[in-house]
Parts: C-alpha cells; sequence; structure tokens
C-alpha cells in the first residue's frame, strides 16, 4: 500500500479488513479483523466479538528554515548595524520538538580585517533564545522549542560588523540551518 500524504496533516489512521468464507454446508461466515496477531484475544473461541482497528500512524516531519538581511545601517565610517529574521515552519504533519536552530556569523563576518557583536537572538512563542550566542564560539541561536503542525515562529538579531577600513569586503553570505525531532525521533534539517 503507497499513502501520499502530501497537502494533507492527516497521519493516524485506522484500518479493518472483513475475512468471509462459505462452510461446507455453504453457510456465510465472516469476521472482522482485530488490532494485533491474535484473532481471539479475550480467548472466547468466538473471533467475531473482537474487531478492535488497527491504528497506523505515517509521520512526515518536515521543517523549513528561511533567513532574510534587512537593511543595514551605517552607524559610522565602515560599521553597520544589519537585522535579520530568521523564519521556521513545520510544513509535516506532526508536531516537532527540541527545534534548534545554528548560525556561524564567524564564518561570514570573521574574514579579513572585519569583527562583529551581536545582539542576544529573540525568538517568537514556543522557542526559547540562547542568551549566550555570539555566532562565534556558541552558534545555537535556540536552547529549547517546538513547533505545532503548521506553526511558523521567528528569530530575530542585529549583527554589528566593524570593516577596519577594509572596502574590499562588500558583500557577505550566510545561512542559518534548523533541526528538529519528531514525536518517534526522526530528525528533520533545512
Amino acid at each position: 500500500v503507497r499513502v501520499d500524504l502530501t497537502g494533507t496533516n492527516v497521519s493516524s489512521f485506522d484500518n479493518i479488513a472483513v475475512g468471509t468464507a462459505n462452510s461446507p454446508s455453504g453457510t456465510p461466515v465472516s469476521d472482522t479483523s482485530t488490532d494485533g496477531t491474535n484473532t481471539d484475544p479475550d480467548a472466547n473461541d468466538d473471533p467475531t466479538d473482537n474487531s478492535v482497528p488497527t491504528p497506523l500512524t505515517l509521520e512526515n516531519p518536515l521543517l523549513g528554515v528561511a533567513k532574510a538581511a534587512g537593511t543595514p545601517v551605517s552607524t559610522g565610517v565602515g560599521t553597520f548595524d544589519v537585522p535579520y529574521t530568521v523564519t521556521l515552519e513545520n510544513l509535516g504533519n506532526v508536531l516537532l520538538s527540541n527545534v534548534r536552530t545554528t548560525d556561524d556569523l564567524n564564518a561570514t563576518f570573521g574574514i579579513g580585517s572585519a569583527t562583529f557583536t551581536v545582539s542576544s537572538p529573540i525568538a517568537g512563542a514556543g522557542l526559547t533564545a540562547n542568551g549566550s550566542y555570539n555566532g562565534a564560539g556558541d552558534t545555537n541561536l535556540l536552547s529549547s522549542g517546538s513547533l505545532a503542525v503548521g506553526e511558523s515562529r521567528t528569530i530575530t538579531f542585529t549583527v554589528s560588523v566593524n570593516l577596519h577600513g577594509d572596502n574590499s569586503l562588500l558583500t557577505f553570505n550566510n545561512t542559518a540551518v534548523g533541526t528538529a525531532d519528531s514525536p518517534t525521533g526522526t530528525t528533520v534539517t533545512d
């Protein structure tokens, strides 16, 4: 059986099977399945009084991450404040827990003679910002969090960059990486 969960938040299903036959004398008999491998779990020699559907949960965990840089604000000669917004969205069909986001600013702004500092991140409801985040030694924007199905939350922070007169540094490319766990422990990353 192939199940396509695209475009749906349904993840739990109940399934039954019905068996039918005829006795040697032609009498029809039937039974509706019960969950498990025992056809008569109450051992009363009547399997027809056991018909618990078989539950099936199909997880399709999916995390989406987007990062946007706001307009840089000049704070002096060769110094800029750059506001960033990281958006996390649960695009799957199950709760995502242990949501984590890393952003290595040192790989972006720690080049040449440039230096940077970063403000403490501010996280949306359900997410806990890591107050120790500095973008270099500690690259974890979050210390914990969860996202319900369809839920979207943001993390905002500002990076202050000082070019120290190095005008060859004009473009900085940077990404954030999000990770989360499904209820069965499947880790998803974007």
